[in-house]
């Protein structure tokens, strides 16, 4: 059930990020942050928050981005 949610989630996310979309980045990032706590994939969950955190000042920080994939890809492969 995670691997389904935070996959839509994570598609989701760098769409809106891709539109400069901080609204829809922040609703993605919150999910997916509270989706992945929930799981135990703490890497998911900090990456969610730092993401959530720029997107919540209105903007779409795209390192932070950029560490969420790479724990997006590194969780994909547990």
């Amino acid at each position: 059930a995670y691997a389904a949610s935070a996959r839509e989630q994570v598609t989701a996310l760098l769409a809106a990020a891709g539109a400069d979309d901080a609204a829809e980045v922040g609703r993605r990032a919150h999910a997916l942050k509270g989706a992945s706590a929930t799981a135990s994939m703490p890497r998911m969950a900090a990456a969610a928050a730092l993401v959530e955190q720029a997107a919540k000042a209105g903007r779409v920080d795209a390192a932070a981005v950029e560490a969420l994939r790479e724990a997006w890809s590194a969780t994909r492969e547990l």
